[in-house]
């Protein structure tokens, strides 16, 4: 909602104050009771409705090697070698990702009819001059990409070696795998078998890695070595055409036009060649490139060719004239992959600098680019307001965005290591991040400018946990194995309040509850016990213990009862009641729960545990609902406000967050009655509510720059907010939020 734009069409119209999509109104003077200091005051509802699944990703941590759009258009298609093949829709949303652990994807290819997904790489086995196994991975979306049942048809390997190219036959039938050793093997699509195996490489020399493959559409087949042979075949597999000297250096790439009437050719000597499908003869020379080519393609109209080259330079040609239309510097190192969208109004191109890119085929200018990736994403946290989720990982850099549609915000440096935990205060205007072992620090930051408050020293071999009190007056850290403390800091001043010491090895969790007078702990092995400590005296309550292995993650019920904690082995896991100190096991599974959340409603708990995300009813001990992430681990989770989102951060540097129904509290405006000033002439507001939603109270002088005051919720339909920096101002404008 833009508030300006509605107070201009609203102001007029007092009647439109209980519109559920929000309005701005005057109050009448004879309902308001204020003081002359306090002219005019505006209220502004506004509800932030939950969205459909928003991912955010960083991109590729290694060497992108293979990049290729899907037939209709809608996907593209990174391997790298970071071990992983990512499917990215053409805005640069991350649709899924594809783990080849613990070996490079050096590439892929999507079938004709776009059902199938052949990803190259290696298996290993190398020795003794051997070229070990080569790998190749056949995935099919019967229902889409982004559908949940893709799935893993089959895994050919052959002895040639790492996979160095892949293709689908015109019609489907058959897949080729090109390799290290020279060779390309096709097989068939339906059953995997071998139908046949062409040697790519001058046989007079020996072998050498075939570098790139390409069908035209009539069912020629070209094959590119690094020892500067190109061999061409028919649909029966009889060679067609074969040279050693179509260039000066090594052949890096081939490429047919759409009609099948021209292969082009581009080699480390900087040029690329046409040559024509009738009679071989070569067409022309394109010229102009100052390093080695590397990589091309054809626009889907045949008559644009764009190449990629050492240097990082994208070059577009018109293949009509041979002349060079527009070069762009696009990447830091050399460009390994180029591919047009289907309907040839985009370029892909990815590089040595991890970075996949998008073009625009008209102009040139960026249209969208990757970031560099930091590994996986091992904490998160949601503002109390629901405006913001921030994430950190392996890197020092912690990025805050704005939760309803993933846009970056800031991203903040300062630490000087991996950070390992992160949470926001309750009134959502500090961030506090601990860093690992290398940086065993805690940092508060301003939300809003981005800037570090306070550093402070909190342990000596890393900050494994985190947790602010309800008021945000107290923030509690964990110190890993060499601190086996808790310590209580002033989160105003950064002074040491209190130290609690009763852990016997390093504290891994921290969770407070509701009301602030309990602080529940989780340690390492050996221990592996839950505590919970009474924050009055440092007493310690009572020890819960149950688990075999560490405690990875603790969250505590909205009721202050029930602790959820998380582990790995038996009994993986568990609800703990603080009343009575009774115990539940949840499910049967000894993968190792990173993170567990609990629903805004108490009624759902959710687990991050191996590559799924397990909502789980509270009430009956059974999972509900089941979230799987392809072959990736999820790290961390967490309910936005009332419950309408879940956010997760996966080992891919992924963040998803994803609309949820479970646990969830509605949404719906907050209604402001009427406005009047108590004794200390602070300002007292009156709303009809939603029974149980969570809304957060803005208050602004400007409408531009929104000051937070205050979260409430009621379990009747009325509610009371005050403002104590009402006094100050001549006019103040109120506005209430209801997160998702």
């Amino acid at each position: 909602m833009n508030p300006t734009r509605q107070m201009q069409s609203d102001k007029i119209n007092s009647k439109n104050q209980n519109s559920p999509s929000g309005a701005a109104c005057t109050l009448p003077a004879s309902k308001v009771s204020r003081p002359a200091t306090l002219a005019l005051v505006w209220l502004l509802i506004c509800c932030a409705a939950a969205t459909a699944q928003v991912r955010v990703q960083a991109g590729h941590a290694g060497k992108i090697n293979n990049v290729v759009c899907s037939p209709d258009g809608a996907v593209i298609a990174t391997a790298s070698d970071d071990t992983t093949v990512k499917l990215w829709s053409t805005n640069g949303t991350l649709i899924r990702t594809f783990s080849t652990h613990p070996y490079q994807a050096t590439a892929v290819a999507f079938s004709p009819d776009n059902t199938r997904l052949a990803i190259g790489t290696y298996a290993g086995g190398y020795s003794s001059g051997n070229n070990g196994l080569g790998r190749v991975l056949l995935w099919q979306a019967t229902n889409g990409w982004s559908a949940t049942n893709v799935v893993m048809l089959r895994s050919m390997t052959n002895r040639f070696g790492r996979i160095t190219a892949v293709a689908f036959s015109p019609d489907g039938s058959n897949i080729v795998a090109a390799n290290a050793a020279g060779s390309n093997i096709v097989r068939t699509v339906s059953a995997g078998a071998i139908v046949i195996n062409r040697a790519a490489y001058n046989t007079s020399v020996g072998p050498a890695p075939v570098n790139s493959i390409a069908f035209s559409p009539t069912g020629l087949f070209a094959s590119a070595c690094d020892d500067g042979a190109i061999r061409v075949w028919n649909s029966a597999w009889a060679q067609r055409w074969s040279t050693n000297s179509a260039h000066a250096s090594n052949v890096t790439a081939v490429a047919f036009t759409p009609d099948g009437a021209c292969l082009a050719s581009a080699s480390f000597d900087k040029t690329i060649r046409l040559w024509s499908t009738t009679n071989w003869l070569c067409i022309r020379t394109l010229t102009g490139h100052t390093s080695g080519v590397t990589s091309i393609s054809f626009a889907p109209d045949g008559m644009t060719l764009a190449s990629g080259a050492e240097d990082g330079a994208i070059k577009f040609w018109d293949i009509t004239s041979g002349s060079c239309t527009r070069t762009i510097q696009a990447h830091a190192g050399t460009v390994t992959a180029l591919a047009f969208s289907a309907d040839g109004t985009q370029l892909a191109s990815g590089g040595d600098d991890n970075l996949l890119k998008i073009w625009s085929a008209a102009d040139g200018s960026l249209l969208w680019s990757s970031g560099p990736h930091t590994d996986y994403v091992r904490a998160l946290a949601i503002s109390a307001d629901g405006r913001l989720c921030a994430s950190a990982g392996d890197a020092d850099t912690i990025r805050i965005r704005r939760l309803l549609d993933g846009r970056l915000l800031h991203a903040l440096a300062g630490h000087t290591g991996w950070v390992s935990a992160i949470c926001f205060s309750p009134a959502n205007v500090v961030l506090a991040t601990g860093g690992g072992p290398l940086d065993p620090t805690v940092k508060l930051w301003n939300v809003t400018e981005g800037t570090v408050l306070r550093t402070i020293h909190a342990t000596t071999n890393g900050v494994m946990a985190l947790a602010f009190s309800p008021d945000g007056t107290v923030l509690a850290t964990g110190g890993d194995c060499d601190e086996k403390v808790i310590r209580l800091w002033d989160a105003a001043s950064g002074a040491l309040l209190q130290t609690l010491d009763g852990h016997s090895n390093g504290v891994t969790a921290l969770a407070f509850s509701p009301a602030g007078n309990l602080l529940v702990s989780g340690g390492r092995r050996f221990e592996n016990n839950v505590k919970v400590w009474a924050l009055t005296n440092g007493s310690l309550v009572c020890i819960f213990t149950g688990h075999s292995n560490n405690i990875e993650a603790l969250a505590v019920s909205p009721d202050g009862d029930t602790v959820a904690s998380g582990s790995s082995g038996t009994n993986a896991l568990m609800l703990w009641r603080v009343s009575d100190g009774s115990i539940r096991v949840l499910g049967t599974d000894t993968s190792m729960v990173s993170c567990v959340a609990f629903s805004p409603d108490g009624t759902v708990l959710a687990s991050a545990a191996a590559n799924a995300v397990k909502l789980w009813d509270i009430a009956t001990g059974m999972c509900t609902q089941t979230i799987t992430q392809e072959t990736v681990q999820a790290a961390c989770i967490a309910f936005s406000p009332n419950g309408n989102l879940l956010v997760y951060g996966r080992q891919d540097a992924t963040l998803v967050s994803v609309g949820n129904t479970v646990g969830a509290r509605p949404q719906g405006s907050l209604v402001f009655n009427a406005i009047a000033f108590d004794s200390n002439r602070n300002a007292v507001l009156d709303a009809t509510v939603i029974p149980q939603t969570l809304y957060a109270i803005l208050g602004s002088t400007n409408l531009l720059d929104w000051e937070f005051i205050t979260l409430i919720s009621s379990h009747s339909n009325r509610a009371r907010v005050t403002d104590g920096n009402a006094n100050p101002f001549p006019t103040k404008f109120y506005r209430a939020i209801s997160p998702p």
